[in-house]
């Protein structure tokens, strides 16, 4: 009996202390990260937001500069170095120096040795690509120059988008504004041509002219409302009953 009196105290003390009888088995890691969201509903993009997304080309890869507008959006790649910029001027990074080149030196010009370093030049060294050539573009309201050397000189615009796979849907304000450049002997006119709004002038040439016709039609109407009553007045006058005159024969005796 004393046996079993140990026996009992020790079981209830251990059950005391957080003894579990049939414990279940540990969860498993997956089974403890397991957790049920309930996600809210998002609402969908209105018209507008969906339209202002149409609207803007995606952006350009980090190793191009851009299209050349004058050559059917052919692309400006600088191949396995970044596109950047650096003041007022657009080129291709390859780390050597730590500004971008500023000024272009022609095929002529390089071989006659005024060409002896390329940090902060273009050297047109190669025989094929013999001149050079500045293309313009804008970013962020400023002008950018990316300077080259081509098989022609001249000057060209660069465009931010693609023209062969990317338009502008009708109506957009959004668009891309290109700076033109004319030269005249040594210096350059720069005229600033943005097309943004486009569709605007004849939206509001649209609103003035249907405010103009609404007024003419109304001044029509009015017109036409007086005429009629006046007329009308007129016959009405014109049919009333005479007027008795009382001759001597048919007088009262």
């Amino acid at each position: 009996m004393r046996l079993l009196a140990i026996l009992v105290t020790a079981s209830t003390v251990s059950v005391g202390f957080g003894f579990v009888p049939n414990p279940e088995p540990p969860k498993t890691k997956a089974e403890s990260d397991l957790r049920i969201v309930f996600a809210e509903p998002t609402l969908a993009p209105s018209p507008l937001s969906l339209r202002r997304r149409q609207a803007q080309p995606p952006p350009l890869r980090p190793n191009v500069c851009g299209f050349i507008e004058e050559a059917a959006g052919q692309e400006i790649n600088c191949g396995s170095y970044p596109c950047t910029s650096s003041g007022s001027y657009l080129g291709c990074y390859d780390g050597r120096f730590s500004q971008l080149a500023a000024a272009c030196v022609d095929y002529q010009a390089s071989r006659a040795g005024e060409c002896p370093n390329e940090e902060r030049r273009i050297c047109c060294n190669n025989e094929t690509l013999s001149e050079c050539h500045t293309y313009l573009t804008t970013k962020a309201d400023m002008t950018l120059t990316f300077l080259g050397c081509d098989t022609v000189g001249g000057t060209g615009h660069l465009l931010s988008y693609n023209p062969k796979s990317f338009t502008f849907p009708p109506g957009s304000s959004i668009s891309a504004s290109t700076t033109k450049t004319r030269t005249m002997g040594n210096q350059d006119e720069r005229t600033t041509d943005s097309s943004d709004d486009r569709g605007g002038g004849s939206k509001v040439g649209a609103i003035v002219g249907g405010v103009v016709g609404g007024v003419a039609a109304l001044a029509l109407i009015a017109l036409v409302t007086v005429l009629l009553l006046r007329h009308r007045k007129r016959r009405v006058e014109k049919s009333g009953n005479p007027v008795l005159q009382v001759t001597g024969d048919d007088a009262v005796q």
